[in-house]
């Protein structure tokens, strides 16, 4: 019997890697009992944040004669480490990998990490099950290792070296639906759940790109799936589909089916979808404007507002009334809605970026997310960079440095509005305060939060620490007394009610953090005698 661990490093502890479940059930369910039993096949999950000695520990405990390992640009560093342990102290052991982040670049991956025995492309369900059948009846590890070499030299594998070329793929109606077995797991995990797989769009940044056409469930199947996660009160699904609204039609189904189901409750899960705002239409937007309450929440990423750098990575550009559909599904408040955009996109100057991100934050979505490109392994954009002379890392995530339209300062500074973009607006702190200064003052969005980011680093001091929630608040009241003094009287007044809007209830009043921050320093002595007086004629 062969023993075979399926290998997850997920990035936090609430996550699971849906790919060993599926491939896990898809075996179980494919193998002929009497080649079933030729296997002993254990999942083993882990998180990034794990001591890798424990880990490695944990795998070598196994003793298995196949480790088979997820592979996407978080972990591979992690799994790295852990191969270089395993080749060493297993020799006999055989080390294969599948994923995103080793499937579309096969031949450059057996260069750069020497312990892979193979490299699987595709989906992961067939191809596991092709290895299993071929292995059937062999024990002797010294065969294995004769049999990875010959299976790399095989034309057959070798044809789908080449990304533009048909990989296997698996029929959507014969994946497992696996909660159920693991309905235990479940437990403080984000669930996620896919009716399709590949992306009709060929964004020349994405993995998804290279996965060829889109394979859908049939619906019947998606409803009857869905319905498992009210009955067991699942509290959030995060669909997998890359471009949930594709094709419209359908997705105007799904979306209905669940509306209709939810109506039929007092509580239901929360679902994740990733939509493509240019495939919005009337229909669609007049059904969510009307859907219960929290029961959607979207992801939609914009990139950019500029068609000439949209078209540069092969991505639709959006029409005006596609921000129309955008601003009413904000306005209706009935889902989160989370924007992106992505810094470092070829051709598109600072300039350019900034005024997608003014454009953006009108719109007040829930969430407004200031990416930066990475250039991953196998994509078009990837090779264009190189061609254009970018700078960015060459080790996962693979993050863009410079690139051919923005200097390396630039990129820093996009950096920074996206972070104080996720410590403000985007955890709904100082809404009004900020709303204030942006009607008063002679500033974009963008340009407020790059300055705001020169006081959040002051307060950070040397060590870059960790700022509380009432420092937090008080950076930008430093920020309004310091730049903006003619408006600070008015605007202290909007602030300190944002303040207690803010802060959680039986947290210290007004005049005892003013005290507090005051007596530490961390308040200048002007802004912290201005504050007393103004609370003395409260």
């Amino acid at each position: 019997m062969l023993k075979v661990v399926l290998v997850g490093v997920n990035s936090r502890f609430s996550h699971m890697n849906p790919a060993l479940y599926s491939i896990y059930d898809y075996v179980d369910g494919h193998l002929a009992p009497e080649l079933r039993n030729d296997f002993d096949i254990v999942i083993r999950e882990f998180n990034i944040n794990q001591d890798r000695h424990d880990v490695r520990a944990a795998l070598l405990h196994e003793r298995a004669d196949l480790y088979l390992f997820s592979c996407y640009i978080w972990n591979i560093s992690y799994i790295d480490h852990l191969l270089s342990y395993l080749g060493q102290s297993l020799t006999d052991a055989s080390l294969i990998g599948g994923g995103p982040e080793v499937q579309h670049d096969i031949k450059e991956e057996y260069l750069r990490q020497k312990y892979w025995d193979f490299l699987m492309p595709g989906d992961g369900e067939v191809e596991v099950l092709d290895i299993l059948i071929s292995l059937t009846g062999e024990t002797i590890p010294a065969n294995l290792k004769a049999f990875w070499k010959k299976l790399r030299q095989d034309k057959s594998y070798l044809d789908v070296l080449d990304c533009k070329k048909d990989r296997k793929t698996v029929d959507m109606d014969k994946l497992p639906f696996y909660y159920p077995h693991y309905l235990d797991k479940l437990s403080h995990k984000i669930v996620t759940y896919e009716s399709s797989r590949a992306c009709p769009f060929r964004c020349s940044y994405c993995v998804s790109s290279l996965e060829g056409r889109p394979r859908f469930k049939s619906l019947d199947r998606v409803y009857k799936e869905l319905d498992y996660f009210f009955e067991e009160e699942i509290p959030l699904v995060k669909f997998l589909d890359r471009s949930s609204n594709f094709p419209a039609d359908r997705s105007f189904k799904i979306f209905s089916y669940l509306i209709d189901k939810a109506k039929t409750r007092q509580t239901y899960p929360c679902f994740h979808f990733e939509l493509e705002a240019s495939l919005l239409d009337e229909a669609t937007v007049e059904l969510l404007e009307k859907a219960p309450q929290n029961l959607f929440q979207f992801e939609i990423g914009v990139q950019s507002i500029h068609e000439e750098t949209l078209k540069r990575v092969n991505r639709h550009p959006m029409r005006e009334e596609d921000y129309a559909y955008l601003d009413r599904l904000i306005k209706a408040k009935r889902q989160h809605i989370h924007l992106d955009l992505i810094a470092g996109l070829p051709g598109e100057t600072l300039d350019q970026l900034e005024s997608s991100f003014n454009k953006l934050w009108q719109l007040q979505p829930d969430m407004l997310q200031l990416g930066h490109l990475k250039l991953l392994r196998g994509t078009g954009v990837r090779e264009e960079a190189i061609r254009l002379g970018y700078g960015f890392n060459l080790q996962p995530p693979y993050e863009v440095y410079r690139s051919d339209a923005m200097r390396a300062e630039e990129i820093i500074l996009t950096e920074q509005v996206a972070h104080m973009t996720d410590a403000y607006p985007n955890k709904g702190l100082l809404v009004d305060s900020m709303d204030f200064l942006l009607k008063h003052a002679d500033h974009s969005p963008f340009q407020m939060l790059a300055e705001l980011f020169t006081y959040y680093r002051a307060w950070q001091g040397e060590a870059f620490r960790s700022l509380s929630l009432d420092e937090t608040l008080f950076v930008y009241l430093d920020y309004l007394f310091s730049e903006w003094p003619e408006l600070f009287e008015e605007g202290l007044a909007i602030f300190k009610q944002d303040f207690e809007n803010d802060r959680k209830s039986g947290s210290l009043a007004w005049s005892k953090v003013v005290q507090k921050l005051g007596q530490s320093g961390k308040i200048n002595t002007k802004l912290y005698t201005f504050c007393k007086e103004a609370e003395s004629h409260d």
